[in-house]
């Protein structure tokens, strides 16, 4: 059944979480959970802002979550220095996770880059092979011209699911093991109309209900068309291309923000998203153009919101039995594929992580159903 069902019951039980990796790596924690507190005591006008997703994983540690495997404080802090770079003499991290802009003094930049040099080499150097996911995670890229722009997401593991919908449980953790490449945005008319130029789609043209086509994001698409668009960027590029996973689109979507149910926090809030009471231009009126809203931690834009997201996976009532490996789900009701993210029209509650709805292969072909893409990355 659809998430909307009213029905749908509640678990009351949380998963364990393990409270020790060794000596070695509790002190990687400690000086972690230090550093937060410590550069938030500092002056403001010589303080070095580290985001919310840093401070919120320092919390998760104190609180004794941290991941049974080792990676948490890894993940940490990768998290933190995604795409960061020196430019204009200052660090400045996608997404606003770290700023040091030139308002503060030359003494002060420095000692910003060199505490968070430090911290990303203590981290890194307790978990082998960190600062290689990290690079790999860095990474934007096109497949080939008017293809999608894809991310790199690192590998990770995460726990999917929540208590709040009976399809939703059981939470079970699911580990992602090798990076894959991500579409950036949900795929636009103009990338759909690519394909239509060069033969492919079958010469399908979605209707663009006279909002515009370019850069909004594409509807009027069932499931099975969406797979020749796959195809298509496939023989064209050589490299293979598909629809995520749902254990995969709910790994991006959650974007390290741990159980929360939005990648910012447990609030919709104002002008995130697209959706009935989001607080945007767009709410219930229309798609808004692709990238409108700011980025997750993964660096993808329109996760929550604007436009269903088709995934590859049939249709289970809930996860028992449902692959671990974060592989798509082909067994259960695939007369019936699974949607993700809420849409432009929806309740925010329909735009949590874990929400989940689904629509017919054939035929559903609606105003508010789009998709992303992702890429292998490994043979």
């Amino acid at each position: 059944m659809s998430s909307d069902d009213s029905s749908a019951g509640r678990r009351t039980s949380r998963p364990d979480h393990a409270r020790s990796t060794g000596p070695a790596l509790d002190a990687h924690y400690r000086f972690v959970t230090w550093l937060v507190p410590a550069v938030e005591r500092f002056p403001r006008s010589q303080k070095f802002l580290l985001g919310d997703r840093m401070q919120t994983a320092a919390l998760d540690m104190h609180a004794g979550r941290a991941s049974n495997d080792g990676r948490a404080a890894a993940e940490l802090l990768r998290e933190c220095a995604r795409d960061v770079v020196i430019k204009g003499g200052g660090v400045v991290g996608d997404g606003g996770d770290l700023r040091v802009g030139k308002e503060y003094g030359v003494t002060q930049r420095w000692a910003a880059r060199v505490v968070f040099l430090l911290a990303v080499g203590w981290v890194s150097s307790a978990v082998p092979g960190a600062g290689q996911v990290r690079m790999e995670a860095c990474t934007v890229f096109r497949g080939c011209e008017g293809c999608p722009e894809m991310v790199v997401v690192p590998a990770g593991a995460y726990m999917m699911g929540s208590p709040e919908m009976a399809d939703e449980m059981p939470i079970h953790r699911v580990t992602i093991g090798e990076p894959l490449a991500v579409g950036k945005y949900e795929v636009t008319f103009a990338e759909w109309d690519a394909c239509v130029a060069d033969g492919g789609c079958y010469g399908h043209r979605p209707d663009d209900e006279g909002w515009g086509r370019g850069n909004r994001p594409v509807m009027d698409v069932d499931w099975n068309q969406v797979q020749t668009y796959a195809m298509w960027l496939s023989e064209k590029t050589g490299k293979t291309y598909r629809l995520l996973s749902e254990a995969e689109w709910e790994y991006v979507a959650r974007a390290g923000s741990g159980t929360r149910k939005y990648s910012w926090g447990n609030e919709v809030g104002r002008n995130r998203a697209n959706c009935a009471g989001c607080g945007s231009r767009w709410d219930r009126e229309q798609t808004a153009p692709v990238g409108s809203f700011g980025a997750n931690g993964f660096g993808l834009h329109d996760v929550h919101g604007n436009m269903w997201e088709w995934v590859e996976d049939c249709w289970n009532d809930s996860y028992v039995g449902a692959p671990a490996d974060g592989s798509a789900w082909e067994q259960g009701d695939c007369n019936a594929r699974v949607l993700r993210g809420g849409f432009w029209y929806a309740e925010p509650r329909n735009l949590r992580s874990a929400n989940r709805n689904w629509g017919r292969p054939s035929g559903n072909r609606f105003i508010n159903i789009g998709f992303r893409v992702a890429r292998n990355l490994t043979p």
